[in-house]
């Protein structure tokens, strides 16, 4: 429910425009957050990812499994997700926090200063070594006095079909998804 609520925000605002996400990719990068989150935020959250009913460590335990299934699904596909949290110097995080992630999300947590001029460079350089290059780099420079943290979270997905497409069977026809919005 979640990941069909997500693609039609994302398609509904141009229907001839191929949108491409990962949902998965998406519910266990905001899962994470959720570990975070509180009051009224915790409770929008567990709304919008549909998470009435579940405590937080069945969330976390469902998360690790299902990233673990993930990988090697298919001798022809090679498909990895990576997570990390990159904290500002000088702030402190609950260490529950940062424990959860590492565990069941198998997170790189780092503590980077912020004011640095490098600091972007060092975050893209993990996106773009954990996409194989495909997004070079997702953080501009200088990072703003206000970000305290960065929850990323990078796929990379190259594959065949297990049952190829015959081209006889297709023709050429506008494209819209349309039934998506």
């Amino acid at each position: 429910a979640f990941g069909m609520g997500a693609i039609k925000i994302l398609a509904k605002d141009d229907v001839n425009k191929n949108v491409f996400i990962s949902p998965t990719s998406i519910a266990l990068a905001l899962s994470m957050v959720y570990n975070g989150a509180a009051g009224q935020t915790k409770t929008a959250m567990q709304e919008t990812l549909r998470f009435q009913g579940l405590d937080i460590s069945t969330i976390d335990k469902e998360s690790l499994g299902l990233a673990n299934l993930l990988k090697n699904p298919d001798v022809g596909v090679e498909l990895s997700i990576a997570n990390s949290v990159w904290a500002r110097t000088g702030f402190s995080f609950r260490q529950t926090f940062l424990d959860t992630v590492v565990s069941y999300f198998s997170a790189k947590v780092s503590t980077l200063d912020f004011s640095k001029p490098t600091a972007a460079g060092v975050i893209n350089a993990w996106v773009s070594a954990n996409t194989k290059g495909k997004i070079p780099s997702i953080i501009e420079s200088p990072i703003s006095d206000n970000v305290v943290m960065y929850l990323i979270n990078a796929v990379y997905f190259k594959g065949s079909w297990t049952d190829a497409f015959d081209k006889k069977l297709t023709e050429n026809k506008t494209f819209t998804n349309s039934l998506c919005v």
